[in-house]
This record gives structure tokens, sequence and C-alpha cells, in this order.
């Protein structure tokens, strides 16, 4: 291989000429690589084609990174302060109830003076959502000593334990997996553990809008091809450390992001419950398939668990999307299936769940009763991974991507691998094919109409065009994305999309 001499004068590039100037090591690391695969590569052909492929895909990903997306300044300031305000108010809404057990140690519980000192960035003297101290000494300290006296998360504990060296400690259980614990637990504490958990969430979402722009004002991402084991992409930082991960920009932010010029609009198309829809004819179960067919599958389960709820003479759409008192944690339904159903086809069980979403155990049980009654198919996979596995460790999905798994077939780990990377796999591969096509042809090609792919998401595509060209891209993207899929009981299906177009990111979503 060559040796790469990086340019002195990088620094002094304008943003799209540095990335360039990144990226020729990068290229010249992936010739390299090649040409010493070659000859081993054509002994798989499959594994061949998999490699070829993610090739392919550095081309849109490589154009995307180096055009990042226009801000709007204002709509950023507006979100920005929306965020800082909720923040307030969650955090004096948490130090009204630690007053309870802290006394006046809790801190001041106005939201003005909350307000003020987040924006100067000096909260006022109080219980810190964000403390590692403060937060487990008031869930897990003694009565006395003003805390609610809970049990700590020791799992959660034992971990930093092990990992850092030393005895596990009530300090170190205040992580995410410990309050969503305390949470599903107590039903007085954990509402204070929401509101700590939220707190830190808005935090995390303020980081997001206050990210690092580009000397052109644009934001970037750099998108990672070939990271993950399913065929997802990842997302970080760009290799200059401005930017942030485009894959986790909340709905609520996303108002900030707006066309490059005047005349142009944004547009967002986004694959239809893509991974259930993908689940339902790899478990082959009839009803399953006939829901995502004829419906809204989530609302369809919950009428089931929770139809008994509704009152005479409501709409069935519209009810099973209004929060409820006697739906966990005052959701409503369809929001609490919607979630509960994504990890469940892939052998989460009820712990585990509890944990990552809050929802008590016992309400889990019922959900999975229900859901497993309407979608036996869907446990008939899963109970019948381990025997597939154990008759081969080597899965093709029907997009042709190979899964090979090391670990025993009886192992849960493997187990939910295996039952989680065909569908995600499938709906990644679908939607780079996909992508693929719009940047050869409509952005680097010179196919009409013109589009400037911007972003790519774990299910969805985003791009900017000429507002009058709007019809065009629509015509674009049906053909982009008609990619028949057959399964193993011979049924063929394509993944259904969504088209939005708006004068920004959020616009085009909604």
């Amino acid at each position: 291989m060559a040796v790469i001499v990086t340019n002195a004068d990088v620094e002094s590039l304008l943003p799209s000429l540095r990335q360039q100037a990144y990226n020729c090591m990068d290229s010249a690391l992936t010739v390299g690589i090649h040409e010493t695969l070659a000859a081993k590569l054509a002994a798989k052909p499959d594994a061949a084609l998999v490699y070829a492929f993610e090739r392919a895909m550095q081309g849109p990903a490589m154009t995307m990174a180096v055009r990042g997306i226009a801000v709007d300044e204002a709509a950023a300031g507006q979100v920005l302060g929306r965020l800082v305000m909720s923040e307030a108010r969650v955090t004096a809404a948490m130090r009204t109830l630690a007053a309870v057990w802290m006394g006046d140690a809790a801190g001041t519980s106005d939201t003005a003076e909350i307000r003020r000192g987040l924006e100067a960035g000096r909260p006022p003297t109080g219980l810190n959502p964000h403390s590692t101290k403060a937060v487990p000494a008031l869930f897990y300290g003694a009565l006395e000593e003003g805390g609610c006296g809970e049990r700590p998360y020791k799992r959660a504990a034992k971990r930093v334990a092990n990992a850092e060296g030393g005895s596990p400690t009530p300090g170190s259980t205040a992580n995410e997996d410990a309050l969503l614990m305390l949470q599903a637990r107590s039903p007085v504490v954990g509402v204070m553990a929401h509101l700590v958990l939220r707190a830190r969430e808005l935090r995390k979402l303020r980081s997001f809008v206050g990210a690092r722009r580009s000397p052109d004002g644009r934001l970037r991402s750099s998108f990672n091809v070939g990271a993950t084991t399913s065929g997802r992409w990842s997302f970080s930082k760009n290799c200059f450390r401005d930017g942030l991960n485009f894959g986790n920009i909340p709905k609520s932010a996303r108002g900030m992001f707006v066309p490059s010029e005047p005349g142009w609009v944004m547009v967002n198309v986004d694959l239809k419950q893509a991974e259930s829809y993908v689940n339902a004819y790899l478990c082959n179960d009839a009803n399953y398939i006939l829901d995502h067919e004829t419906g809204d599958p989530h609302a369809k389960i919950a009428m089931t668990i929770y139809g008994h709820l509704m009152p005479l003479g409501a709409l069935e759409a519209a009810w099973v999307r209004q929060p409820h008192p006697a739906v966990p944690k005052g959701k409503a339904p369809r929001q609490l299936c919607k979630g509960l159903a994504h990890g469940t086809p892939y052998g989460i069980q009820e712990r585990k769940s509890s944990k990552l979403t809050g929802i008590p155990i016992r309400d889990i049980v019922t959900f999975r009763e229900g859901f497993f009654g309407r979608y036996p198919g869907v446990l008939a996979r899963i109970e019948g991974m381990p025997e597939r596995l154990a008759a081969s460790r080597r899965h093709v999905s029907l997009c042709g991507r190979p899964h090979v798994y090391t670990g025993h077939p009886r192992d849960p780990d493997t187990h939910r691998a295996a039952l989680a990377d065909e569908p995600q796999g499938i709906v990644a591969d679908v939607l780079n094919v996909a992508l693929w096509r719009l940047w050869r042809r409509h952005d680097v090609g010179a196919a009409a109409p013109h589009l400037r792919l911007l972003s790519q998401g774990y299910d969805s595509v985003l791009f900017e065009c000429r507002e009058e060209d709007v019809a065009a891209a629509r015509l674009a993207c049906e053909d982009a994305f008609n990619i028949p899929l057959t399964a193993e009981s011979g049924a063929t299906f394509t993944i259904p999309h969504d088209f939005g177009q708006g004068y920004s990111w959020a616009e085009a979503c909604s």
C-alpha cells in the first residue's frame, strides 16, 4: 500500500475540501483492504455481494457528509428557549416532590428562577437531576437523612464497580437503568424518577440544538457504513468533531433544519412500520400480515387488550390515541402497545422490557398475553429460533445478506441477535438500495428531477428539491422504493412508505 502524506494546509481549506482531503486516506485504505480481500471474497459470493454493496454506499454517505444541512438559527433559538423552559418546569416539579424528604435542601422550586439559572449555566442551589451524588442520595439514602429509603438497583451498582474497581455503592446506581427500574417499582418515588430522566433527556436535547456548526453554518454528521452486523448505518459527529449524530435528532428539534436556498423544500420518505411489517412475513402470521395490510397493527392490539375500556359511541381510531388513566403511566393505548411491540418479537423478556420502558411487569405480562394470542406466529418464531440456530449458524436474509452466529444456540444474547438481525437488516438494505438509486440517478446523476440527499435515518431518507419538482420527486421515490421481497412462504411483498414535504425537516416529517 502506498504511503499517504496528509495535507499540511488542511485547516485553511473550505469545509467541503477539508473533508475531501480527510477522505483521501480512508479511500486509499479501502483500496488496500480491497486488494487484500479480493482473493478471499472470490470464494464467498454472498460475502462479496455484501462487501460490494457496502463499498457502493460510500458514495451517497460521502455526498451527505460533505453537504450537511442548513440551519435556521432563529428557529434554533426558539427550540432552545422551549427546551430550557421545559427543563426548568421539570426541575421545579422534581424539587417540589423531593422537598417531602429533603426539606429546604431540595432548593427553590420557582420555575422562573430555575430558568434564569439554566440560561446562565448556573442552576440555583439545590437538588440537581444531573448529579451523580445527590440523586442516588435522595433515592437510596436513609429516611432520617433526607432520603427515600429505596432499595438500590444492585446489578447496575455491581457492573459499575466491576468496571471501575471497588465495591458496589448506591452512588453508582443513578443511571438510566436504575431510574427506569425505580419508575416501574414504586408508584410514588417512580414519578420523581421519571422527572429526573426527563430533565436529563431535555439537557441532552439542548446539546443537540447547540451542537457546534461547521464554518459555513451548517450541521454535519458522519454516516458510518458497514458499522453494524445487521447492515444498519451508525452516525457520529463529522471527522472534524463538528455537528452531531443525525440518527438521534428528536422530532422536537427538527424544525431548525431548513432547505439551503429559497424555492426549495425538504422531503422525508419514511418506511411505514417497516420492522413489524417485515416480521409479519418472516413469522408467516396471517393476522399480523392482515393487520399491516388493512390498517394499523398497534391500534388492533391496543383494542385487543384495552378495548373494554372504550366508552360506547367512541371512535376506535381516535380513542386508542388518547391518554387513559387506566393504561400504565397514563399513556394512550396505542402508544403503549407500539413501544412494547417493538422489542417483543425479538425475545425480550418481561423483566428486561420493564427495565427499558419503566412499565410494571404485570402490565407487560398482560400485553404479551394479548399480543401472542392475536399473533401466535411471532411466538412460534421466537420459540423455534434455538432449533434453527442448532441446525445452522448461518442465516441469509430475504435481501441476500448472510448473518453468522458463533454463540451457543440457546444463549439468550445469540437468540435475540438472530431474531433481530434479519428484520432490521432487511429494512436497512431496502432503505439503502432506494437511497443509492436516488443518489445515482437524481443527485450525482443527470436524471430529472434534481435531488440533494441530506440524511438517512434507520427507516427514512431526507432530501431537498425545488418546490415545482415535488410531484416528480414523489414519482422518483415510488420507483426507487419499489423493491419486492419474497418470504420463505412464497408470499411477495413490498414495504410501503410515506412521502412528506415542508419548509423544514419537522414539516416534512408531519
